[in-house]
């Protein structure tokens, strides 16, 4: 994975925004992205309960298409809301994914642990899920 640079001012403006980490995930951060691989970016703001999602989630778009632009025969952006997304995905996001942005580096270790608790919950109950449904085609 080549190094994302941010801007100062892009920073301003996500900060602006109440965006407190972005992440990079999928192949291109594992370094096994093809060229028309797309962008995954995780968004995790400060705070989720706001009136205006629609609108900031359309500047969020605006701000990450000025740094990972679509392509049309290439590659796209892909956002993913990461505080609205299940457990698993924001687990693969902090595991696997590499933070360009952070607001701080408290509130990132705050929201990580968070996911790790939420998918250790997560876990559990999908562990009982197949069992249930594994015990279930057995008889």
């Amino acid at each position: 994975m080549s190094k994302v640079i941010i801007s100062q001012k892009t920073k301003e403006k996500l900060e602006a925004l109440g965006v407190g980490i972005l992440y990079l995930f999928g192949s291109r951060s594992r370094g096994v992205a093809l060229e028309k691989s797309d962008y995954d970016i995780g968004v995790v703001f400060i705070n989720t309960k706001r009136d205006d999602t629609m609108k900031r989630h359309g500047i969020v778009y605006d701000i990450l298409n000025d740094i990972f632009p679509d392509a049309i025969d290439g590659p796209k952006l892909d956002i993913s809301y990461l505080q609205e997304a299940n457990a698993s995905l924001q687990m693969s996001a902090i595991q696997y994914g590499k933070a360009i942005f952070e607001i701080n580096p408290r509130f990132r270790a705050d929201y990580e642990e968070s996911v790790l608790k939420r998918y250790d919950d997560y876990r559990f109950l999908q562990k009982e899920y197949e069992n249930a449904t594994f015990a279930a085609f057995q008889k």
